[in-house]
């Protein structure tokens, strides 16, 4: 024998559908790994030694829309160095590709840091990933940053 279902307990199986598709999609979207949108990210402090001197140095990325600026610091964290002891290069990528990267800088001076950007006036998905360099007393050891987090132009 069949039993009637009524129009209130059937709307109710609708509604409860209906909220269960809703929550699943939500979850879903706030956890898909998306870039952010117009903004800063940074990267993780990557930290090194040369030449008896300690270092950190760092990655970040700035867009606006239809620009993205990458940029690269490092800090001499056990006090000023002399002039030529710090070199650094901002490089931006898309993905794993190599978009950009500004030429070698390097303190001129005594300094504790310096930092240096690479601009592109493009839409896109953009991440910042620099290379540093510390004096070893004979020459330069490259250290690379960790890579920024994506943001979109």
């Amino acid at each position: 024998m069949e039993s009637a279902v009524s129009p209130q307990s059937a709307a109710r199986r609708r509604l409860v559908l209906v909220a269960l598709i809703m929550a699943m999609f939500g979850f879903a979207t706030a956890y898909a790994p998306v870039a952010a949108n117009a903004g800063t990210a940074s990267s993780s402090y990557g930290y090194y030694t040369d030449g008896g001197v300690s270092y950190r140095n760092q990655a970040t990325i700035s867009t606006s829309a239809g620009k993205a600026v990458a940029g690269t610091t490092v800090w001499a964290t056990s006090g000023s160095v002399p002039g030529g002891w710090i070199g650094l290069r901002a490089r931006l990528f898309s993905g794993s590709t190599l978009i950009q990267e500004g030429g070698t800088q390097y303190n001129g001076g005594s300094a504790t840091s310096i930092g240096t950007g690479t601009t592109r006036y493009s839409s896109g998905t953009w991440k910042s990933y620099g290379v540093t360099y510390g004096w070893n007393g004979s020459g330069y050891n490259a250290h690379y940053t960790f890579q920024s987090p994506n943001q979109t132009s």
